[in-house]
């Protein structure tokens, strides 16, 4: 290394000593280094920028830094996403590399990112400024993460694409923003502001920390708080940003459109029939129509019982728990949540409150039900056999006594 650049930044540290310890981004034309960590790194990085580079550092922490990136220009006429518009970088990664991108305030058309990591295509912000938020053209995109990598150095590559819309006739000419890039976020794996120990995705962002088969919310329509049983037999603590299937049919969301006749990846059952939509699909019926629907007898027979069958005495028979409720017909606590959150299978399907306890304020609204005081609701209908009456009275009852066997 040049001992005149070793000697210039030791200079500059003392003229600018809030530099210090800093990431701080340095090169020529539109090809920068982020670093960080090391002091004596930074010295020489600092002595470079002297040498006839510039400096672009933000307060920033060895994790975390905030830049603004400044006006790339030109675009090529005709074209919305053009080569010598890309910005690229180089990132020192210890583990996950999360992006974040704000187009320029000044800008009076739209655009949107993309990200690429050593050549890889892997992420692409939403459309950014005007129109979308005409209003607030400083719109941050939402925290992305593009992935976990070893330590070591990636090259990070920005390519701005254009739309036409405000003044932008199809060309994007030049752009500007603010990018920000988290490698770490101590306690919270994914930076999304919740820590890991209550994260219920510790490895992918959703601050909204949104579960839509978690217990205590039922998505059947028509939900009815007065009515619904918010207690779910298969519940689980997975958000849906990581969950593969966010209902719990047994159909992964992304499969959901295979079935012939598609549904709804938020809804267990998308026709409100009382038979879940991975049942339907597995005998072939229809999960868009309430009259399409397997009988509780071919539910029998598909899995070789008769319709009177308890396998493992939860009072909910092998033929319901397979085609209406998703449960297991060989535990009595399909989800093992009876000890924390939940209950017992027999007991969350017996709840028609949500509160975990079979009692006579449960008998009460099954009583409402069957007299047409209240709205019926299949979620009332507890062995599942498509009417209201006393054998569900019947059922419920033998919740209740004896005492203590809910939760």
């Amino acid at each position: 290394m040049d001992p005149d650049h070793t000697r210039t930044g030791v200079l500059l540290a003392r003229k600018f000593p809030s530099c210090i310890n800093k990431l701080v981004c340095v090169g020529s034309s539109n090809n920068f280094i982020l670093r960080g960590y090391v002091q004596k790194l930074i010295l020489v990085v600092l002595g470079i920028v002297a040498a006839g580079s510039f400096l672009l550092a933000k307060e920033s922490s060895a994790d975390d830094t905030t830049f603004d990136i400044p006006t790339i220009c030109c675009g090529t006429p005709n074209q919305q996403m053009a080569p010598q518009l890309a910005f690229t970088l180089t990132v020192e990664t210890p583990g996950a590399l999360f992006v974040q991108f704000r187009y320029s305030t000044m800008a009076c058309g739209s655009a949107r990112m993309h990200f690429s990591v050593d050549g890889t295509e892997i992420a692409v912000t939403p459309w950014l400024g005007y129109p979308g938020d005409p209003l607030n053209r400083d719109q941050w995109s939402p925290l992305i993460n593009l992935g976990q990598f070893s330590p070591g150095l990636r090259t990070l590559r920005l390519d701005p694409e254009g739309q036409v819309d405000g003044c932008n006739s199809g060309t994007l000419i030049q752009w500007e923003g603010t990018l920000r890039i988290v490698t770490s976020c101590q306690g919270d794996e994914d930076c999304d502001s919740v820590a890991d120990a209550i994260d219920n995705c510790p490895t992918t962002p959703n601050s909204d920390q949104l579960n839509t088969d978690e217990n205590f919310i039922d998505h059947s329509p028509p939900y009815n708080p007065n009515v619904d049983d918010r207690t779910r037999i298969r519940s689980d603590v997975l958000g849906d940003a990581c969950d593969p299937d966010d209902d719990n049919d047994l159909i992964s969301d992304d499969a959901e459109a295979s079935c012939s006749f598609g549904t709804d990846p938020l809804d267990f059952d998308s026709d409100n029939d009382r038979v879940y939509d991975g049942a339907e699909c597995a005998f072939g019926s229809d999960p868009s129509n309430p009259g399409s629907r397997p009988t509780l007898a071919q539910c029998a027979a598909l899995v070789g019982v008769t319709t009177t069958m308890d396998s493992d005495g939860d009072r909910l028979v092998d033929a319901a728990e397979m085609c209406y409720l998703a449960s297991n017909r060989f535990s009595t606590d399909t989800d093992g949540d009876r000890m924390t959150t939940g209950a017992s299978d027999g007991c969350e399907a017996a709840s028609f409150n949500g509160d975990r306890i079979v009692n006579v304020a449960d008998m009460g609204m099954l009583a409402s039900a069957i007299s047409h005081v209240i709205l019926p609701h299949v979620n009332i209908d507890v062995n599942k056999d498509g009417f209201l009456n006393p054998a569900d009275q019947g059922l419920v009852a033998s919740f209740i006594s004896p005492s203590g066997q809910c939760p």
